[in-house]
């Protein structure tokens, strides 16, 4: 029998949501971020009963941070990954980057 997490969903059912969409928004990451000048330094979840995605990268000289909860849910699996990747390109492309200061930029 699965155990229960503390918001009442069950472990398992965490576990695969995050292994579904963990492939699916590093498969969006990487295909938006072929070509330089944009590096991506690290990307991954972290959380128990709440569980974030965070993605730390440098564009344009600067450092920044995405960072989204993923669970509990509010899409499939596969949709929060395409919604997770695409709020990132829209926010890259529709920002400026304020000049260096050495901090990272959360977006």
């Amino acid at each position: 029998m699965s155990e229960l997490a503390a918001d009442g969903t069950d472990r398992d059912e965490r576990i695969r949501y995050i292994a579904a969409f963990l492939p699916a928004a590093w498969g969006g990451i990487n295909a938006m971020f072929t070509h330089p000048p944009c590096d991506i330094e690290s990307f991954g979840v972290d959380g128990d009963d709440t569980v974030h995605a965070t993605t730390v990268g440098q564009y344009q000289e600067r450092r920044w941070r995405f960072r989204r909860q993923i669970w509990p849910p509010a899409h499939p699996a596969m949709l929060a990954a395409q919604l997770y990747t695409t709020s990132l390109e829209e926010r890259l492309n529709m920002r400026k980057l304020p000049p260096g200061s050495g901090d990272v930029i959360d977006l």
